[in-house]
């Protein structure tokens, strides 16, 4: 699922939403106020590293779904700490 960058445009608070391409964010998850986030647009990237040994298609997609469960993972325990 992409990932999108919102800002509120009540709190000025910056936050990344994962949904569909077709989707839209549009209620702020930090202040409640409906309808104020805006989309920030961002560059393309790629998380591409270097390796001498080859890996197949499948290691690449097994390692990068790892990865980014981590990196949910964090994102999810930042969120909560910020709400405390």
């Amino acid at each position: 699922m992409p990932r999108y960058r919102y800002q509120c445009t009540q709190c000025n608070q910056e936050m990344e939403i994962f949904h569909l391409a077709d989707e839209v964010a549009s209620d702020c998850s930090a202040c409640g106020v409906p309808e104020t986030l805006i989309k920030i647009l961002t560059n393309f990237t790629t998380n591409r590293k270097k390796n001498k040994k080859t890996h197949s298609p499948g290691e690449v997609t097994e390692n990068f779904i790892k990865e980014a469960k981590i990196e949910l993972k964090q994102q999810k325990e930042d969120a909560r700490n910020k709400r405390k």
